[in-house]
């Protein structure tokens, strides 16, 4: 992988305005973006005289790192304030329940490096406890609603592939009525509630929501590149028409 300048990673820019309003403005290099990698996040972010990190917060089953690059930070972590300065870093271990942010007191821009690693049994947690998930992207809200709207009916791939595992595949919405749709992938149709309109669409598909069989006429044609047994369940990888698919069986 090539060295990855700052300037040429993804740039995420927050706005307060939203929910976010009482935290304000800041800017971030999405790093672990730019090279592909999805066992942790890495980004430097860049707060704004007046702007905080985030909501007071803490992490069941991730862990997360902070480095000071440029300016002066404050640590509000449970009830202490700590002022952070560059070459400082902290560290917050993962099911430690102390809330914590970052705020910039200071009258100029503060710099860090943030590192941390990405559970997918967060998206688990936040299922199994919420009663309503916002998902924000580029400073923005995604979309909102019960945990279980977000996992069957997200609004885009970018919500499917967050909310967990998801086979995103080209589809065509072919008729409607009563709230229901015909889907068309490939050769087969499928009824399902939605709302779409008629014409192009994606459709994700859950891996666990995909059974495989006997080849048949009312199904897709694939073939298995690759099974691995985990105990609980089977993992496949199979190769159709529309695209590899990674399926769940239990």
């Amino acid at each position: 992988m090539p060295v990855i300048r700052q300037q040429d990673a993804p740039l995420e820019e927050g706005k307060a305005e939203g929910i976010n309003a009482e935290l304000g403005a800041y800017t971030a290099r999405l790093l672990s973006d730019a090279g592909g990698l999805t066992q942790f996040g890495a980004f430097v972010e860049t707060l704004p005289p007046g702007s905080f990190s985030s909501h007071k917060h803490w992490h069941e089953r991730e862990d997360e790192f902070v480095f000071v690059i440029a300016g002066t930070v404050t640590l509000n972590e449970g009830d202490r304030l700590t002022e952070m300065r560059p070459g400082d870093a902290a560290t917050f271990k993962a099911g430690v329940p102390i809330g914590h942010r970052l705020e910039n007191r200071s009258n100029a821009d503060a710099t860090y490096l943030m590192v941390g690693t990405r559970s997918p049994n967060d998206q688990d947690e936040a299922l199994a406890v919420s009663d309503c998930i916002i998902v924000m992207k580029d400073g923005e809200i995604a979309q909102s609603g019960a945990p279980r709207e977000l996992y069957e009916s997200p609004a885009s791939p970018f919500i499917a592939d967050f909310m967990g595992e998801a086979n995103v595949l080209p589809c065509e919405v072919v008729g409607s009525d009563a709230g229901e749709v015909l889907v068309r992938v490939s050769n087969v149709d499928h009824r399902l509630g939605s709302t779409a309109r008629p014409g192009p669409a994606k459709l994700a598909v859950r891996p666990g929501a995909i059974r495989i069989g006997a080849p048949s006429g009312d199904g897709l044609k694939g073939r298995v590149l690759h099974s691995a047994y985990l105990g609980g369940h089977v993992e496949y990888e199979v190769e159709t028409d529309v695209g590899t698919l990674f399926v769940v069986d239990h």
